[in-house]
């Protein structure tokens, strides 16, 4: 099934970016104790070793209980006419990786 391309909102996307950053930092302001910091690339991969290392478990077989449900490139998502609007908003907000996931 083909999904219809979206629309790019920057003022939406900065905001939520803003949104995601406070909550973090509240999280990291915080806990008390150990902190793992992993990013959702190397969950998402099936990768759990740094995960499992940090909890102190014996090795176990994991496999992420999510699939992928779009192209790992975030442009291939939006309309072709916001690809340069996108792609300076990542720039922008020090963040050119996040093109892909």
């Amino acid at each position: 099934m083909k999904r219809e391309l979206i629309d790019f909102d920057k003022r939406w996307f900065v905001k939520f970016k803003k949104f995601q950053d406070d909550l973090f930092d509240y999280y990291r302001s915080s806990v008390v104790g150990d902190v793992l910091d992993v990013k959702f690339s190397t969950i998402a991969s099936g990768d759990f070793s740094r995960v499992l290392a940090f909890l102190a478990v014996d090795h176990v077989d994991l496999e992420p209980k999510k699939a992928r449900m779009h192209s790992a490139n975030i442009l291939s998502r939006y309309k072709p006419e916001y690809h340069d609007e996108i792609m300076e908003t990542l720039e922008e907000i020090g963040h050119p990786e996040w093109v892909s996931e």
